[in-house]
């Protein structure tokens, strides 16, 4: 595989990734991508009622 760059976005509720392939003019172009859900905030705060 050529020069490759992975973007990672952690979020409260899921976890994404990207990851990109770079051409040898300088461009983009989407390899790979994945996506969970992980809900990180869960139980997190005050309960409402």
């Amino acid at each position: 595989m050529k020069d490759s760059i992975a973007i990672i976005d952690l979020g409260s509720n899921s976890i994404r990734m990207n990851i990109y392939v770079v051409n040898s003019q300088g461009g983009f172009g989407l390899y790979e991508q994945a996506s969970e859900m992980v809900r990180l905030s869960e139980g997190m705060g005050e309960a409402q009622s």
